[in-house]
């Protein structure tokens, strides 16, 4: 979708990096992230997510932490 935000840099390069995995668990119950953003439902399904059990959403947040860390792309 060419009208779609950039994506977010979701290795440790990222604003990730910063999180903790209740951190990141919230984002995903609430649809803001710990700086504030508020996900973009239409491009972010954060509402089918929020569903998810914590411990799926733990492996998850686990998985994004050990991707090598990317420099390029957006935070």
């Amino acid at each position: 979708d060419p009208n779609s935000p950039p994506g977010s840099n979701l290795t440790p390069g990222g604003n990730i990096a910063h999180w903790s995995e209740t951190d990141f668990i919230n984002t995903f119950r609430t649809g803001k992230t710990p700086e504030g953003k508020e996900l973009i439902a239409k491009f972010m399904p954060w509402k089918a997510i929020s569903n998810y059990p914590d411990d799926h959403l733990a492996a998850i947040y686990q998985y994004l932490k050990s991707l090598p860390k990317k420099e390029t792309g957006y935070k």
